[in-house]
């Protein structure tokens, strides 16, 4: 299964994103078809890709075609309130018989809408999971006061209950089904989805990329001896780790929240993210689990940056020549959705 993203005003190329191999495609316009071409890159070329309203077809140098049909959806543009603002989004909804699980996308850091995190959409809805993506606070077509980029703890409080709002709201459509409401999201996201899950009942599982499991002090400690991957590290991951340790938590700390919850979760990790602290995470995952018995997973992919993209080092200038994703991605997402029933 292929899906097309267009996160154009993000100054981000038109994707065509491989669900069955990880890669990313660029797409370039060249008639009335585009060009396939790498990560951000028009070489190597991979073909030609034509769509039609529902179908497209990817023709490869060698003439080889394959055929691809539009996956059947429903969506539905949707707005619910929160607290001191009305939140404005798209519904996306298997379009097979229901009730269907369903999820609502937590954004990271920044003036998100929900155009963002597109291909996440595409592995849920084909596993039969409805997706409610939603302009932040303050952005886009939702109103309220935007709280900001910074991780403090108002703004963290401030998403999480827009996500246990989205949740309520989730639970309460009649082609749903209320006890299997769930939050995806990544990075920022992570840490208002632990408060979020606590405040809302209706929320029973999570899917978490690249959300610390430690502090923000500590997160902001070790992006600050990285350079957020800016620039070649100047010591090595492990002893930046121990600087970090050692300095210890301050700000926001998911922990003791994440004792207190006793629904699935699963966080996907790159081993090579200069935004966070992967390592530490998985320390903080093991004891944890240690502690409550929980039924948290957790799969780390050494060679991924915090977009979980395939990069050599963790540099950002690496991204330009990343394949995409690994392939291992998306079947442990599949894997888990199945294991547990949703």
């Amino acid at each position: 299964m292929v899906e097309a993203i267009d996160l154009g005003r993000l100054r981000l190329p038109l994707w065509l994103v491989d669900l069955g191999t990880g890669a990313f495609h660029a797409l370039f316009r060249s008639g009335s078809s585009y060009r396939v071409g790498g990560f951000n890159t028009r070489q190597p070329a991979d073909g030609s890709v034509r769509f039609t309203p529902n179908a497209l077809t990817w023709t490869t140098p060698d003439g080889a075609a394959a055929e691809g049909t539009r996956l059947p959806v429903r969506q539905e543009e949707v707005r619910f309130p929160s607290t001191g603002a009305v939140l404005s989004g798209t519904l996306t909804i298997p379009d097979t018989p229901g009730p269907h699980p369903a999820v609502a996308w937590v954004h990271g850091s920044g003036p998100s809408l929900r155009d963002e995190g597109q291909f996440f959409v595409g592995i849920l809805v084909r596993e039969g999971i409805a997706v409610l993506n939603y302009d932040k606070r303050g952005n886009g077509s939702s109103t309220g006061s935007y709280p900001g980029e910074l991780a403090t703890d108002q703004a963290i409080s401030t998403y999480a209950d827009d996500a246990a709002a989205a949740a309520r709201f989730l639970a309460g459509q009649p082609d749903l089904d209320p006890k299997r409401i769930g939050l995806v999201g990544g990075s920022q996201g992570g840490w208002v989805i632990s408060l979020a899950a606590t405040r809302e009942p209706a929320v029973t599982f999570a899917i978490v990329e690249s959300g610390p499991t430690v502090s923000v002090g500590e997160t902001a400690n070790f992006s600050a001896l990285t350079s957020q991957g800016g620039q070649p590290l100047t010591e090595p991951l492990a002893q930046i780790d121990a600087e970090v340790r050692r300095d210890g938590p301050s700000g926001f700390d998911p922990r003791p929240l994440l004792r207190k919850l006793h629904i699935p979760i699963l966080w996907l990790f790159g081993g090579l993210d200069m935004n966070q602290p992967t390592d530490l995470d998985v320390e903080s995952l093991q004891q944890l689990q240690k502690e409550t018995g929980a039924d948290f997973s957790w799969r780390v992919f050494p060679d991924g940056n915090h977009g979980i993209f395939e990069v050599k080092t963790g540099l950002n200038a690496e991204l330009e020549e990343s394949r995409g994703m690994p392939p291992e991605f998306f079947a442990t997402v599949h894997d888990w959705i199945h294991a547990h029933g949703l």
